[in-house]
C-alpha cells in the first residue's frame, strides 16, 4: 500500500482565534484570511531539493514564505491525516485504510478533550472540527474541492460524499472526474454533513472560489483548498488524459 503524506501549502498562516497583543497590533495589521492547500504523496527531498520537478512550489513560493521542515504526518495512508487536520482525532484502522466504505465511527469513548476512541470513519457529532470552533468565533469558512460533482453519478457539486455506510464510489479517479471524498475531511463529520444547508454552503465546487474572492467580505477567514487527484500530486499520471499528474499537476494548480 502506498503511503501518503500530505504536504500542506498554508498561505498567510496566523491563528484566528487568539488576539493580538496591543504591541503586535501597533506594528501589524490582524490577519483575517488563511488560505490552506494540501498536497501529496511526494517526497521533501525531492520537492523541496536543489533540483525540484515543482520549481513554482519549491521555489516561488518559499522565496515569497517560509519553508517549514520536520512537519510530519500522523498516520498513513491519506484519510486519517485529513481529519487529524481538521479535528485533531488520531488515526484509526478504518481511516487508515482510505475508508474503502463511508461507514459510521463506532466510539469506544469519546473523552472530555473531544477525542474519539474507536474505528470508523464519519464521526459523531459530539466529535467538534476547526469549522465547528470558527463558527462559535464569528468566523467563516468554506471547503473548496476541484472537480467535486464533476461526475453527478458519483458525487453532489454540494457536500459531496458517498451514502452513509455504503462503498466509496470515488477511491479511484475517472477521465471525467478526480476528485476523490478521502481527500475531503469535512464529509466525514456528522456535525457537518446532518446540517445539509450548513454542508451545501461550505463543502463546494473550487470554481466558487473566484466569486468569493472578489471581495474581503466575502471571502471566507478560512479557505481549505483540496486539489483532485490529478492536480495534488497523488496520481502521477492524470486519468484525464489532458491533463498533468504529479508534480507537473502541482505546479500547473499552483
Amino acid at each position: 500500500m502506498t503511503r501518503r503524506q500530505p504536504v500542506t501549502v498554508a498561505l498567510t498562516v496566523a491563528a484566528l482565534l487568539i488576539p493580538a497583543t496591543a504591541a503586535q497590533a501597533t506594528f501589524s495589521p490582524a490577519i483575517r484570511h488563511v488560505f490552506v492547500i494540501v498536497l501529496e504523496n511526494e517526497s521533501a527531498s525531492s520537492t523541496f531539493g536543489p533540483h525540484s520537478p515543482a520549481p513554482y512550489l519549491a521555489k516561488t513560493l518559499t522565496g515569497q514564505g517560509a519553508y517549514v521542515p520536520n512537519y510530519y504526518a500522523t498516520g498513513h495512508v491519506s484519510n486519517d491525516n485529513y481529519i487529524s487536520m481538521i479535528s485533531g482525532q488520531a488515526p484509526n484502522p478504518q481511516n487508515q485504510g482510505d475508508c474503502q466504505v463511508f461507514g459510521d465511527f463506532q466510539p469506544d469513548v469519546i473523552g472530555s478533550n473531544g477525542q474519539a476512541v474507536g474505528n470508523g470513519c464519519v464521526f459523531p457529532a459530539d466529535v467538534k472540527t476547526v469549522a465547528d470552533q470558527l463558527d462559535a468565533a464569528g468566523l467563516t469558512w468554506r471547503d473548496y474541492n476541484q472537480s467535486l460533482g464533476a461526475d453527478p453519478s458519483r458525487e453532489a457539486a454540494e457536500c459531496g460524499h458517498p451514502a452513509l455506510n455504503q462503498q466509496d464510489r470515488t477511491q479511484a479517479s475517472t477521465a471525467t472526474d478526480q476528485y476523490v471524498t478521502r481527500h475531503n475531511p469535512f464529509v466525514y463529520f456528522h456535525s457537518i454533513i446532518d446540517d445539509t444547508a450548513r454542508c451545501d454552503n461550505h463543502v463546494v465546487n473550487l470554481s466558487l472560489l473566484p466569486q468569493d474572492l472578489a471581495s474581503a467580505a466575502s471571502t471566507p477567514n478560512y479557505v481549505f483548498i483540496t486539489p483532485d487527484a490529478c492536480a495534488d500530486g497523488h496520481d502521477a499520471t492524470c486519468a484525464d488524459p489532458h491533463r498533468p499528474g504529479g508534480y507537473a499537476g502541482i505546479d500547473q494548480f499552483l
